[in-house]
């Protein structure tokens, strides 16, 4: 979607989000990452934000992740 290799993302580390994220929807995605932390198994969490593609632009994603288990 984002046009990375695995090893590149890899390598951004704990600066992803800084790296990809645009900055006007950066706190909106630290925001949905807590949700996520605090979301019970089985909640769906859904948010929007641009992330900046390989080649520069940016691109609009939507993304739904939802926690199965946690031990």
């Amino acid at each position: 979607i984002l046009g990375y290799e695995p090893a590149e993302l890899r390598q951004m580390g704990s600066s992803l989000a800084a790296n990809l994220v645009h900055p006007d929807d950066l706190k909106t995605y630290q925001d949905a990452m807590e949700q996520i932390a605090r979301a019970a198994d089985g909640e769906v969490q859904l948010y929007e934000c641009r992330m900046r593609h390989a080649r520069g632009e940016w691109r609009w994603i939507q993304s739904r992740r939802t926690p199965f288990t946690r031990d």
